[in-house]
């Protein structure tokens, strides 16, 4: 069993958006692993630590216990994947992988720094804050002998992979829906 850490995002019910009503009913249900965020309102973030097999098996049981104390909740995101070079800093940190400043994360991605065996990865956006997908980055610094504990950076791949595909399925089912919503609305008129 390992200890992986990972955030999901939900987006509540209409007839249930008031966050605070579901703390009780996710304690019960066995989120009792987690941080809550009730920021904005409708809307729900879980920070998880939880122990289990493999990351998939974490996420998984995690998802469907936010899913039980709260019917009609839909996943939105996970996190770890996307993430700009501030971000990407403080999630090495978190994760123990290493401790880089944003400036020196900064250098490897604009190729300032020429010790390395191959580029660092492409941006996933470029936007005035570009944004990479984690998963990318720490295999890029497994492959360049960047990071000082590789069995947590292994736990972050584990994680950030999962993750990003749960991300790009959450993305597809939601273009996917937006599609039909679409095709119907040219249908009827």
């Amino acid at each position: 069993m390992s200890e992986y850490e990972f955030e999901l995002h939900f987006k509540l019910p209409v007839d249930a958006n008031d966050s605070e009503v579901h703390l009780d009913a996710l304690f019960e249900s066995g989120c009792d692993d987690a941080l809550l965020g009730l920021g904005k309102p409708g809307y729900i973030a879980l920070d998880f630590t939880r122990e289990a097999p493999s990351a998939a098996e974490a996420l998984k049981s995690a998802v469907e216990n936010v899913l039980s104390a709260i019917p009609g909740a839909e996943l939105v995101s996970a996190t770890p994947d996307l993430v700009n070079i501030s971000d990407m800093s403080k999630v090495m940190k978190k994760w123990e992988v290493l401790d880089l400043t944003r400036q020196a994360i900064r250098n490897y991605a604009i190729g300032k720094t020429v010790k390395v065996t191959r580029p660092f990865p492409n941006k996933a956006f470029v936007t005035e804050s570009p944004l990479w997908h984690i998963n990318e980055v720490v295999i890029w610094l497994l492959d360049n002998g960047k990071v000082e504990q590789k069995e947590k950076a292994q736990q972050l791949l584990e994680v950030s992979n999962y993750t990003r595909k749960l991300n790009a399925s959450l993305e597809y089912v939601r273009n996917k829906a937006s599609i039909f919503d679409n095709l119907v609305q040219k249908i009827i008129h």
